[in-house]
This record gives structure tokens, sequence and C-alpha cells, in this order.
């Protein structure tokens, strides 16, 4: 808008939705009792209930489906202002919403069994033949399981940078600024069947971060006082203080140095500290943000024999964890020979020493004595319930029905400090 003023600004947006047909899943421990007028005993087999294995597949006549919807929308604008010939300053604002939408399809095992419970003709379920359409319309009232999450942020960032004064390596140079930073969090899981739904768990969660930074590059050696060994030689400095409104302050410095002895030869290296804090949707709700699955089959632990076992995961986020801390340092070279025009090489070393560092166990970690707190082989029927509990859209029931008996293994692969 001016030689020494410029403004930019930028809009996105995105839809995105996704539907997958799903087969319907294969029961393999229902009962049917000779109260059922369709039952039949196996020939030559005198018997007042069988164990029946079953698909409703047919029976309902279409698959089960899942839907994602996806949604996001982002503004961002920014002023630079050339305040001089070496200072500038620049202003950043931005503000974006997302919105996740998850669906899953479930056979509603509980009607199915009510329909193998039937005891006349137009409420129990033929296994072998035609069932009525109450019944079959009661069977296809699918089950579903919803997740639903939005996510706000809005930021203002402000850096002023520029050069302080002059010294034979170079100009020294300093840049400060500070920012703000507000997230809002929201999330639903409901659960039940197309014709009744229930809200089984909301969770909202917000926080505000405000951040001062400034970082000094003092250039001590240079075109106008290099001497032999020291053809450059600068140094740099910067720290950063971060006021999470939920997990407290940190404070965290960086210094770094870069020596070129000769021409086509930079020596350099780093020190510093870094904090994570967990995302708020960890934090505002377990239940949201992580959820069940049920599997047949994943290898058990090599105690075990190594058997497939029919197994139940968690997945997703964890409302117990601690921010995670680092403290990183590295050095290497770069090359670039001034006898061998346009040949450029190069090598860095990188070490990051993490304090409850957030994470997923590694699959190949699982079964060591690390990784024992992580799952439970051959559960009880305690342990299973105790397991599921907080995620109310999975039964004892649902797992039995699934798979024929209690799962054989209780695996947690939720995000943990490790």
């Amino acid at each position: 808008i001016s030689d020494n003023v410029e403004i930019c600004g930028q809009v996105f947006g995105s839809d995105h939705k996704v539907r997958t047909s799903v087969v319907r899943d294969a029961y393999t421990n229902l009962t049917i009792t000779s109260a059922n007028p369709f039952f039949k005993a196996p020939p030559g087999v005198v018997a007042t209930s069988e164990k029946l294995a079953y698909s409703p597949r047919n029976l309902v006549g279409r698959p089960l489906e899942d839907h994602i919807h996806y949604k996001t929308l982002e503004a961002r604008a920014g002023l630079t202002w050339k305040i001089t010939d070496n200072w500038e300053a620049k202003f950043v604002g931005s503000t974006g919403r997302e919105e996740d939408l998850f669906q899953n399809g479930k056979s509603n095992v509980f009607a199915l069994q009510a329909a193998l419970a039937g005891t006349t003709p137009t409420t129990a379920l033929n296994p072998f033949g035609a069932t009525n359409q109450a019944v079959i319309d009661a069977i296809g009232n699918d089950e579903r399981i919803d997740y639903g999450i939005t996510q706000k942020m809005s930021e203002a960032n402000a850096v002023v940078d520029g050069a302080i004064f002059q010294m034979p390596g170079g100009d020294v140079k300093l840049a400060f600024g500070a920012s703000i930073r507000k997230e809002d969090f929201s999330g639903y899981q409901s659960s039940g069947t197309a014709s009744l739904r229930t809200v089984d768990v909301r969770a909202k969660n917000d926080r505000t971060v405000t951040s001062e930074f400034a970082e000094l590059f003092i250039p001590l050696v240079g075109a106008m006082n290099e001497m032999a060994g020291f053809h450059r030689l600068d140094v740099s400095a910067s720290v950063r203080h971060d006021d999470y409104s939920d997990t407290g302050g940190t404070t965290n410095p960086k210094f770094g140095v870069n020596w070129a002895p000769i021409e086509g030869l930079t020596l350099r290296g780093s020190y510093s500290t870094a904090f994570h804090a967990p995302s708020i949707a960890d934090n505002a709700n377990s239940n949201i943000n992580a959820h069940t699955q049920a599997f047949c089959c994943i290898g058990g632990p090599p105690s075990l024999g190594t058997p497939l076992l029919t197994s139940v995961l968690i997945n997703g986020g964890n409302s117990n964890l601690k921010p995670e801390t680092s403290k990183n340092y590295s050095f290497g070279f770069d090359a670039a020979p001034t006898t061998i025009p346009g040949l450029k090489f190069g090598a860095s070393y990188f070490h990051v020493a993490f304090s409850n560092q957030i994470g997923f166990i590694p699959p190949n970690a699982l079964y060591t004595p690390a990784g024992a707190k992580y799952y439970i082989a051959n559960p009880t029927l305690a342990q299973v319930q105790a397991f599921i509990a907080p995620y109310p859209t999975t039964s004892v029931a649902q797992l039995v029905a699934q798979f024929g008996a209690l799962p054989g293994l209780l695996l947690d692969l939720r995000s943990n400090n490790l």
C-alpha cells in the first residue's frame, strides 16, 4: 500500500466426504433354542438348543456403511512495515476452524439375539428360510457410533528485526517478538440405532498460550577481519518463554555457532531445550479422542507361544498425558571446495534426550518388560469390563457375540508418556 508497508491475505476452505461400504460381521457364538419355532436339531441329535454361526448380510440385503466428513476454513492476514533501511516489523493474524465427523456402522447384534429368542413365527428369526419382514427390519436397524469433533484456533504474532550496530565481522542483528494463541476443542460421542440415538459423552476444552521470544546474532569474524584459521565465525543465542493456561510456563534457550576455518568449509554446532504440551483434544476427555476396536487376530506374547488372539485395542488420545521436554544438541559440517566448482556435501549428527516423550509404544517393544503395562493376555471378565468401561459404545455382550468368547488380548495403544 506504500513503499514501506505491504499487506497480504489468504482464505482457504475444504469439504471432504468419504463413504465406505463394509461387509457385515459374522457371529460365531449365537444360541437358538427349541422355543424358536424354526429350531432344527442336527440329524440324529436330540437337543433343546444349539450354537449357531450366522451373518445377517443376506437377510438385511445391504452392507454396513462408514462415513467420514472433514470441513476446514482458515483465514490469514499480514502486514510488513519497513521501519528503516535496517529494521522491519511483521504482524500476522490467523483464525481457523475444523469440523470432523466419523460415523461407524455396526450390525444390531442385540436385535439379532432377540429374534433368535423369539417364540412365534412373527417374532422369531428363521436362520434356515423366510423371516417375517418386521423381524428383518428390526435386525436391519443398525447400530451406529458417531464421533464429532470441532477444533478452532486463532493466533496473532508480531516480530521486529534489524541491525543494532556493526562490528568488523558484520552487522549484529536482533529479533524479538510476541504471540498469543487461543485453542478451542469440543466433541461428542453418540451411539445407538438409526431410530434411537443417545449422546454418551460430551467434552470441551480450551487453552490460551502467550509467548515472548528474542534472538541475537553476532558475527565475530567476517570479510573485514578474517585471519588464518578464521575465515568466518558467528554465534547466535535465543530464548523463548511460553505460558500455557493449562500446563504452566516454560522457558527454553538455544545457542549456535558457525566456524569456517577456510573458505568452503563450515563447522557448526547447536544446543537447545524444548517443551511440547499434550494437545487439548487429548486433555479434554479421552473417551472422545480415543476409541476401541475389535480384531481377529493379533499375535500374542511369546510366553504364550505367539498364538493369534482375538483382540480389543484402545487407540487415540489420553487425558493423563504430561508435557514432553527435551534437551538437544547437534554438530556437523558443510563443504563446498573452491577447487571443484559445483560440488557440495556435508554431514550432521543430532542427539535428542526426551523426558515424558509423547508417543506410541513401538510394535517391537510391546512384548518386552517396558511394554508389559500396555497389554493383558487372556484377560478375565473383570479385566475386560474394566478395560472397556470408559467407552460405552463397546460391551462385553458385543465382544462375545463377535468372537465366540472373551477376547484373548487387550492392547492400550493410545498416546502415552514413554
